[in-house]
């Protein structure tokens, strides 16, 4: 938004209930169903001739697994005398044919939507979600008066939201040059644009869908790094603000859902340079002018690929034998023998469905290494926040007690006498798509170097010789911490997950040393391995703290509460999504 100078808090809360249209989508297609056609067995057969004359004749075959009919002839003798010679049986019927196969089910939809915020918690953050976090706001110039939701007091949801939902976004202010409404995607302060608010990559999806009511027209904008003010997380410098966004078309009484592709969107001033960038996205915004009046409801991101792929057809039936060869003069000939059934017809293939434009890293196949993970979280500030550590390198951000940025390296290690630096919440790990999630580490010997990131492939057995659910998912992880682990160890930072040698979580969080959980193992380990436990544990530690508690959540959701899982890994390219919040 350009020119902005105002931006109002949010203070009572949406909700985080997803429905429906919150759904992920893009996943493979249902199966499509199996074909199912069978032939029944062909039987035909000639009934013998009495007497010297001529064969009978040969009986049908069944078609589609029907019955041949008997050969009904019976020889005519002309005089008494000795049987004609024997003759030749009738040959096989020959074998039924395959049934033909069911058609492929055809694909899934062309697209599909992820929640960002339906509001019906309300709560003032958007949904915790896929590296998504944030509070909504208020923002206006300082002209005109009486913005609704109110700036400075904090922002509520109203009652009566589209669909028939609970909760809205209603906006209202006069005379102003412009204001409205907006929410930060990748904010883990209470406060609206901070300087700690980093860049969230929508590149998956291809646009923005929303519910709105109201009058006039809206201008729906997406706030690029690069045109963000660096006190407010990005990297401008001058003509910030200059964002790139497209109109709304006149809004009315009813509620109407309105999409804005990120094509054919333009800069606030004009102009397409440089090229939009959705790996770059700050924040989201409903900007209006003059007097306005809006609702706002059900924002989420839309994406190509992945509806229900229709079933297969049913495989048609296979054919009856083939008829069978009458016999020569003389006894009569035996009718053609009993058809072979038809087989069954094939099922139908598989619909294939969309995809989910996940970025799944390749299986590894080969140049990987055995190797666990174990879990912690002690609240220290890690060793790879220190400029000594990172071989030149930006050091990670530290935090303090409230979780708020520090802005230099040197703070002392809040689990050292003295100390004020903390590890920052958002370094909790965070799922990117069905089978693959995000996070950091701390490793050992020649695993550790400070920013270096792994795949992590989960084989489905434990260190402890559980078994788990992890089969088939992977973790992408940075290393930004050190020591107490095996060589082939590493340490993954989940909350709830065990302080281990060091506790700078008792301080932080103004809870007893038994409130954590186990030493070493955390609220899983204190719990026993009883779910419930540790999900009552997650609400009740971090229930005012919405980047630990959705880790915690992570926790026993995504990652199944596995305890020590056996793991394939392998050195890779860092994705920016990690460097964003850890090592650059």
């Amino acid at each position: 938004m350009s020119n902005r100078l105002l931006i109002g808090l949010l203070a009572a809360g949406f909700a985080v209930s997803l429905s429906e249209a919150c759904n992920h989508a893009g996943g493979n297609g249902p199966t499509g169903t199996a074909g199912t056609g069978s032939g029944s067995a062909g039987t035909g057969s000639g009934q013998a001739g009495t007497g010297p004359g001529n064969a009978g004749t040969s009986g049908e075959a069944g078609n589609f697994g029907g019955a041949g009919t008997g050969g009904s002839a019976t020889g005519t003798g002309n005089s008494v005398g000795s049987a004609g010679t024997t003759g030749d049986a009738g040959t096989t019927g020959g074998g039924a044919t395959t049934g033909s196969a069911g058609t492929t089910g055809s694909g899934g939809s062309s697209s599909s939507l992820e929640m960002i915020d339906n509001l019906e918690d309300n709560d003032r953050q958007i949904i915790v979600v896929n590296g998504r976090q944030g509070p909504w706001h208020s923002f206006n110039d300082t002209n005109g008066g009486n913005i609704q939701p109110p700036l400075g007091t904090g922002f509520v949801a109203t009652a009566g939201g589209a669909n028939n939902t609970a909760y809205a976004v209603h906006a209202t202010g006069s005379n102003y040059q412009f204001g409205g409404v907006g929410f930060d995607l990748n904010n883990s302060t209470t406060t609206p644009e901070a300087m700690q608010s980093q860049a969230y990559n929508a590149s998956a999806y291809n646009g923005l869908t929303f519910w709105a009511k109201g009058s006039g027209t809206l201008r729906v904008e997406f706030a690029m790094r690069s045109f963000v003010p660096t006190d407010r997380g990005g990297s401008c410098t001058s003509n910030c603000w200059n964002v790139y966004g497209a109109n709304t078309p006149s809004l009315s009484s009813n509620w109407t859902q309105i999409t804005i592709p990120w094509s054919g969107m333009q800069r606030e001033q004009g102009g397409t340079s440089p090229a939009f960038n959705a790996s770059e996205l700050m924040s989201v915004s409903f900007k209006a002018g003059g007097t306005f009046d809006f609702w706002i409801d059900e924002v989420a991101f839309t994406r190509t690929g992945g509806g229900t792929g229709s079933a297969g057809t049913t495989g048609s039936a296979g054919r009856g034998g083939t008829t069978g060869n009458a016999g020569t003069t003389g006894s009569a000939g035996r009718g053609g023998t009993t058809g072979s059934a038809g087989t069954t017809g094939n099922a139908g293939t598989t619909g294939s469905g969309g995809t989910f434009n996940e970025p799944m890293p390749p299986v590894i196949t080969s140049g990987g290494q055995n190797a666990w993970a174990s879990r912690y979280w002690d609240c220290c500030k890690p060793a790879c926040g220190w400029t000594g550590n990172t071989g030149g390198r930006q050091p990670v951000k530290s935090c303090n007690m409230q979780n708020q940025t520090l802005s230099s390296y040197d703070t002392k290690n809040a689990c050292e006498s003295g100390g004020s630096a903390y590890m920052c919440w958002n370094g909790a790990p965070w799922q990117v798509g069905p089978n693959l999630s995000y996070g950091y580490v701390a490793a050992s010997g020649s695993n550790y170097s400070c920013g270096r990131c792994y795949q992590l492939q989960f084989t489905g057995s434990g260190h402890n010789g559980q078994q788990n659910s992890l089969n088939g998912k992977m973790m992408v992880v940075q290393v930004i911490n050190n020591g107490g682990v095996a060589g082939d160890q590493f340490d993954l930072l989940i909350p709830g997950g065990g302080v281990g040698a060091l506790n700078g979580c008792a301080n932080q969080w103004g809870v007893s040393n038994s409130d954590l959980g186990a030493q070493y193992g955390g609220f899983l380990a204190g719990c026993n391995g009883d779910k419930n436990c540790v999900s009552q544990k997650c609400q009740t530690i971090f229930g005012n703290k919405p980047d630990l508690l959705a880790g915690c959540n992570w926790f026993l959701g995504w990652f199944g509460a596995a305890d020590n899982p056996n793991m394939v890994v392998k050195e890779i390219t860092c994705p920016q999504m990690l460097k964003d919040r850890g090592l650059p």
